[in-house]
């Protein structure tokens, strides 16, 4: 057909070149494409050029012309603008854009934001150029920049191998490698690098203005070790690194050897190997079971503490409400709890000179009045010193004087986590008792109005004849055999008090066996004592925390009897 069109009517073949080159051509007069040509009647011809992002372009010509080259211009988005920045002296400087690596300059940025922008030129051997520049949509801004010559130093990066080593210039310690030594061009520096269990090594350098870095291996002094293990599947740790085998060579200085096994108490030791004389570490593992038992059941007995155990059901779902969330919790690891509030003659074991004070000349400090007056570190370095004479592993991590954590695992004494107490508190009454209002006769300690001379609310509608705290398990225990909980005197637990529980969207999963973070400044009270008169003040849910000790809270015990896994 074409080829009888060209006979009859004279087609003329035609090319188009564009730019881009993947632009679109539509033909306003009649053509045809042949074998990848294109092929249009004789005379005046019009046809549209497009392409995304530029600007459509019509074109006309007449045949014969073979070729009709279009090139089509961008659009400029409206918000979109350019940046030329030239340098002097000719140097190649990193560029930056409101902070962020855009490139090196001199250079055309031709896709910046409008508006007022920062721009930054940092170039080696030149001082920080920074300016602000206006972008303006669909111009192109200028921005010429003179670079300042930096008086350059004289720089070495020193490095060890292995690396740590303590770094000395000139008889001076600056800090452990790599260390960055600075000063004139062309000055010598001594270095000496000490490395424990390491030889030491002393150099000289000369400075220079051209960067350098260099590395100093230290050379290793080395002995043997060979480590023993009762049971022999005991896993071992040195310096917190498992090994494998048993003999090894470790450099002279002291290292931490750690040995462990399910079901066993871990064991620490420190080491020091000699280069000239191979050392031998035996370390047997004591049973959890056999011994912690055994001495806790002892201990128990003869301070008269009686914890009793529960074993929750994990499927069991409770919350824990603050302000803004309801947070599910649930308990699948079996606890013990003492079943009253540790007394003044059980804590003087630990303290003998503690003293509960007075309220009032009204006296807290009665030998089975609860111990008050103590700060949650207090009590858990009781329970450490608990677990020590019971011969179990520390819960707490005790560490320059302080409490610096816990082991989460540990079979130990502790206090009470805050879901252990939600859980034995549980249910669906405002208050512990019931619904009812004020509490029912012989409830427990609370501000009644026995105590109308010593504190400023009372419950005059309730008797309980205790001005102050009463003697522990003073009043009959729960259905679960616990006394005081709560009552007598409000209580700390173990978790850290975190005020973000209050924001962010509902938990969706419930956290089992919480314990909450490591360490922190503040920790949770719960329950109330006889200080407290109010209903609000008296409701299941009561939550509070501090960071002090008070006069109106105490604490109990608790301790897991297996360790986790």
């Amino acid at each position: 057909i074409a080829l009888a069109a060209a006979l009859v009517f004279g087609v003329q073949p035609v090319r188009f070149e564009t730019e881009p080159a993947q632009a679109q051509v539509r033909m306003h007069t009649a053509s045809v494409v042949l074998a990848g040509r294109r092929y249009v009647l004789a005379g005046a011809q019009a046809a549209t050029v497009s392409a995304p992002g530029h600007e459509s372009a019509q074109v006309r010509w007449r045949t014969p012309q073979p070729v009709v080259r279009v090139a089509l211009k961008p659009i400029a988005p409206p918000d979109i603008g350019a940046l030329s920045v030239t340098v002097t002296p000719a140097a190649t400087a990193q560029l930056f854009i409101d902070g962020a690596a855009r490139g090196t300059a001199p250079g055309v940025l031709e896709d910046l934001p409008a508006g007022r922008r920062v721009v930054e030129l940092r170039a080696e051997g030149f001082e920080d150029h920074r300016a602000e520049v206006e972008i303006r949509p669909g111009g192109r801004a200028e921005l010429a920049v003179a670079l300042t010559p930096r008086a350059t130093p004289g720089v070495l990066t020193l490095h060890s191998d292995p690396p740590g080593a303590d770094v000395l210039v000139d008889g001076t310690h600056r800090g452990r490698a790599p260390v960055r030594i600075e000063g004139k061009d062309g000055a010598a520096v001594a270095t000496a690098l000490l490395l424990p269990g390491h030889e030491a090594a002393t150099r000289t350098w000369t400075l220079t203005a051209e960067p350098r870095e260099r590395t100093v291996a230290l050379r290793p002094r080395l002995g043997v070790v060979e480590i023993e293990t009762e049971p022999a599947h005991a896993a071992v740790l040195i310096d917190g690194a498992a090994i494998a085998a048993r003999t090894v060579r470790l450099t002279q200085a002291p290292h931490t050897v750690e040995v462990q096994a399910p079901g066993y108490q871990t064991q620490t030791r420190t080491i020091t190997p000699h280069p000239d004389h191979p050392r031998r570490l035996r370390v047997s593992l004591v049973s959890d079971a056999v011994l912690g038992h055994a001495r806790r059941t002892r201990l128990e007995q003869k301070w008269n503490l009686r914890f009793r155990t529960f074993q929750p059901r994990p499927q069991e779902v409770f919350e824990l409400a603050t302000t803004r969330r309801r947070i599910p919790q649930a308990l699948s690891r079996p606890f013990a709890i003492l079943d009253r509030e540790v007394s003044n003659a059980v804590y003087r074991r630990f303290r003998a000179a503690h003293d509960s004070g007075s309220h009032r000349n009204r006296s807290l400090n009665e030998p089975e009045q609860p111990a008050v007056n103590i700060s949650w570190e207090d009590a858990a370095r009781f329970a450490n010193w608990l677990s020590r004479e019971a011969g179990a592993e520390e819960f707490y991590i005790e560490r320059d004087g302080a409490i610096a954590g816990f082991r989460a695992r540990s079979a130990g004494y502790r206090l009470p986590s805050e879901a252990e107490w939600l859980w034995l508190t549980r249910g669906e009454e405002r208050f512990v008792w019931g619904g009812q209002w004020p509490p029912p006769a012989n409830f427990g300690n609370i501000a009644d109005r026995s105590a109308a001379a010593l504190l400023p609310v009372v419950e005059t509608g309730y008797h309980d004849a205790r001005p102050v705290s009463a003697p522990v398990a003073s009043f009959a225990a729960d259905a679960r055999g616990l006394y005081d909980l709560p009552g007598n005197v409000a209580e700390w637990v173990h978790n850290v008090y975190a005020q973000q529980l209050r924001l962010g969207a509902q938990a969706r999963t419930a956290l089992r066996d919480s314990l909450g973070a490591q360490t922190g400044a503040l920790h949770v009270i719960r329950g109330f004592g006889w200080r407290d008169a109010r209903a609000q003040d008296l409701m299941r849910s009561r939550r509070q925390y501090a960071r002090d000790a008070r006069d109106d809270v105490g604490f109990r015990l608790a301790y897991y009897p297996e360790t986790g896994e």
